[in-house]
């Protein structure tokens, strides 16, 4: 066999090209199944997604001429995070009640949510200005919409029991003149009935008779 001093040029550079054809073989190889790969994965994280069931959550809403908050079963997507759920949870409450008998909005039509935050216990939900130039006011009205929000996740999610509000990323001393939201607010279900007392006393729908 001869040694690579004994091998003729033309057969060396032959050599040569037979291993960078060889390397640039390998190379398109390993990129173009790189993106498969990736795919893949994106693929299954999707599927994954897509595993999760909804939830049953409890929203609260205001009941009409009444000081409390009252309790709604609803459903909302899948969710595996905290974020997550808490966002479908306020999107669920911002469209307001579903059930008849008469509960109304605890916030008014066009409030979107910016972002969720989740620091421990504490919450901050980041709401378009429409939260405040939309809302009727005055101090029990501002009061139920504050504890619909902070009572609705605590009650769903024990471990987050603080809120605080911002308006377009800033905070403001009170939502509309009378109930301050310059600090973080603390759960109070005072301010609720619980699932059984609300089955007992909603209104009946009036026009229906027996």
């Amino acid at each position: 066999m001869k040694t690579w001093k004994e091998t003729s040029p033309l057969a060396k550079r032959i050599i040569i090209y037979l291993g960078i054809l060889l390397l640039m073989v390998v190379s398109v190889a390993v990129w173009l199944h790189e993106p498969q790969q990736a795919v893949e994965q994106e693929t299954a994280v999707v599927e994954t997604q897509d595993l999760v069931p909804p939830r049953d959550v409890i929203l609260y809403f205001a009941l009409a001429q009444e000081t409390l908050l009252y309790p709604e079963i609803r459903q909302i997507d899948g969710c595996d995070n905290d974020i997550a759920c808490v966002e479908g949870l306020v999107g669920a409450l911002a469209e307001g009640p579903e059930a008849v008998g008469g509960l109304v909005r605890v916030m008014p039509e066009g409030v979107r949510l910016n972002g969720v935050n989740i620091e421990d216990e504490l919450v901050t939900l980041d709401f378009n200005a429409r939260l405040v130039n939309g809302h009727p006011g005055g101090s029990m009205s501002e009061l139920l919409t504050v504890y619909a929000l902070v009572d609705s996740i605590a009650a769903n999610f024990p471990h987050l029991r603080q809120l605080q509000l911002l308006f377009d990323g800033q905070p403001r001393d009170t939502l509309k003149g009378h109930i301050d939201v310059s600090q973080p607010v603390k759960a109070d279900f005072s301010w609720t009935r619980n699932p059984e007392e609300a089955e007992l006393e909603m209104p009946v729908k009036g026009g229906e008779d027996g």
